[in-house]
């Protein structure tokens, strides 16, 4: 398989299987894959990859809670989770400041619960 800078790519098998992007080079076997969801490049054998039409579209459930909740992290941190991922999710907390915003990378074991904002006072 052969794959040039600017074709628009799937990834067939591996860690990021699933994921679509545009090929930003091609080298020895392994294609550096700009993705249409995160924006980050990732490094892909050549042979995990089939050329594609359609974009990925990003994932909004992570166990049994979706994107845009608001999650208990512990007793008294509380966020909301901005970006779901295969593993992890990313939660904004109310710890940072506008320049500096506080965002955790948590796993299933870290969301201790959902939150019901009409309860938040």
């Amino acid at each position: 398989k052969y794959f040039k800078r600017g074709d628009h790519v799937k990834v067939t098998a591996g860690r990021h299987e699933g994921d679509t992007g545009l090929v930003v080079s091609n080298v020895d076997g392994v294609a550096s894959v700009f993705t249409d969801i995160t924006q980050e490049e990732l490094k892909v054998f050549v042979r995990d990859l089939v050329e594609c039409q359609e974009e990925a579209t990003g994932l909004t459930t992570f166990g049994q809670f979706e994107l845009h909740d608001l999650v208990a992290l512990d007793p008294t941190t509380i966020g909301i989770i901005v970006k779901v991922e295969r593993e992890a999710c990313k939660v904004l907390t109310g710890a940072g400041t506008v320049d500096r915003p506080d965002v955790r990378t948590c796993r299933l074991p870290d969301l201790k619960r959902k939150l019901n904002a009409q309860n938040i006072s």
